[in-house]
This record gives structure tokens, C-alpha cells and sequence, in this order.
């Protein structure tokens, strides 16, 4: 479709975090229920205090199904928040982002989850973190190739010389072979490894019509 962005994907938290919430809210409750048995006076806020970490424990989980990324053609978009007055809305262009990456234990590995850091442009020290996130090395991926993008454009001769790049950064060969292996393990699709493949190398890809393919 005509005015329809290429690239336009939404990430969230893993069950993992919801997860952590819900044992961290039970251990609250099993010592709720330990000392009640063992010290009087306890039993009489019993009830209170358990309602509180209840209602706790929903604020949490509420939270953190609050938290959005979403990556497209113009950039990263972080959603947040839950009260109106406390929501946040980022969105930050691909030309403020100097870097993105991820990192996991072996727990993330086998759960497809982990923290993804993107550095600003501004420095090393300007940086936005996120744990828990689900398929962080898509999430890690698809950014600095929206970064390379950006680059490739914006550098004159780009075609001639793909493998140009900022100092200290990812070449356009690595954010490459880097989209090949997001294609070969179904986390884009076709038309948007073709269209941008073709915005890293400075080619001048259509993107995808409403049906997947690249006209």
C-alpha cells in the first residue's frame, strides 16, 4: 500500500518478566504468612498488608505491559507508563542513535529474551536500557540496521562503497550479514530484508506493497 511504512515493529517484554513480578509477590506473601504464625499482632494487618501486595503485584504487571518499542522506517519509538499524567511517549530518529546492543544469560537464550542498550549520538553515557525485553537481538538488530540505513543515505557515494561507516561502529557488510541472519530465522520477512537491504547498500528499493512483495 501507497503511504504504508516498510518497517513497522512493535516489541514487548517477555513472560519472563511478568514471571519474576509474580514470584517476587509470592515470596512477599509466604513471610506475610510466616511471621503471622510466629509474632503476635501480625495476624491483625494480616489481611491489609496482604491486600497491598496484591494490589502491588497488579500495578507491576500493569507496568511493565505499559513498556513498547517500536521500530520503523523513521526511527525508535519507547512507550511507557500507566497513570496519564506519568506516560511517556520517545521517539527518537535514527540520526540521535549512535549504536544498539543486547546482551543475555543462558536463561534469555533458551526464553528468547534479554537487555537491549541503545547508545544516543550525543555519547556513551546518553543511553536508554531496557531488561526483559522478548527477541532482543531482533529488537538489537532491526535498529542498527535503520542506523545503517540512515548513514547510507547520508553519505555521498554510498553505493560505491557500502562498507563505509562511522568510526567505531558496525560496517554496512556486518549490519548485512546481520539482516541475512534475521531473514533466515523468519524474524522479517522477505520484503523487508529486500527493502532494507537496499537502503544499507544505497540502492533505491520500493517498499513492500500490501501483499509482501516488492513491486
Amino acid at each position: 500500500m501507497s503511504g504504508e511504512t516498510a518497517l513497522d515493529r512493535t516489541f514487548k517484554l517477555s513472560f519472563i518478566a511478568y514471571l519474576k513480578a509474580v514470584v517476587a509477590a509470592a515470596v512477599e506473601v509466604a513471610v506475610l504468612v510466616f511471621l503471622r504464625d510466629r509474632i503476635d499482632g501480625v495476624g491483625k494487618y494480616f489481611g491489609l498488608v496482604l491486600f497491598g501486595i496484591f494490589l502491588f503485584l497488579a500495578w507491576r504487571l500493569l507496568s511493565l505491559w505499559m513498556v513498547r518499542w517500536r521500530v520503523t522506517d523513521r526511527g525508535l519509538e519507547v512507550k511507557g507508563g500507566v497513570l496519564p499524567w506519568r506516560r511517556f511517549h520517545r521517539s527518537i530518529p535514527y540520526a540521535a542513535i549512535f549504536e544498539a546492543y543486547y546482551n543475555r544469560g543462558f536463561v534469555g537464550y533458551v526464553c528468547r529474551y534479554g537487555t537491549v542498550t541503545v547508545r544516543r549520538s550525543e555519547g556513551a553515557t546518553s543511553a536508554l536500557i531496557q531488561k526483559g525485553m522478548h527477541n532482543a537481538r531482533t529488537l538489537q538488530g532491526l535498529i542498527n540496521n535503520g542506523v545503517a540505513s540512515h548513514r547510507a543515505a547520508m553519505t555521498p557515494g554510498s553505493l560505491a562503497a557500502p562498507a563505509v561507516t562511522t568510526p567505531g561502529g558496525p560496517t554496512a557488510v556486518e549490519h548485512l550479514a546481520e539482516l541475512a541472519r534475521l531473514k533466515a530465522s523468519g524474524d522479517i520477512t522477505e520484503a523487508e530484508y529486500v527493502h532494507m537491504k537496499g537502503k544499507i547498500i544505497g540502492a533505491d528499493t520500493p517498499p513492500p506493497d500490501g501483499r509482501g512483495l516488492v513491486t
